[in-house]
């Protein structure tokens, strides 16, 4: 089962566009490598601060994550 935002990042990449995490991105939203990676995989939930940066950076609401 795909968690809400590799859901979102694979609707995206469907659009010709082909999300690969960048230094810049893990600055932007202020979360590390590993982190992203459970948080993308589902196996923890972003904190509000978290999926706020996330819905910033692909420009969507951040209820489209929950």
């Amino acid at each position: 089962m795909m968690s809400k935002i590799s859901e979102i990042i694979s609707n995206q990449e469907h659009k010709c566009f082909v999300f690969k995490p960048s230094p810049e991105f893990y600055a932007h939203v202020g979360i590390n490598n590993r982190r992203w990676a459970q948080i993308y995989r589902g196996q923890v939930e972003p904190t509000l601060s978290e999926a706020k940066a996330i819905a910033d950076y692909f420009e969507i609401e951040v209820t489209e994550l929950f």
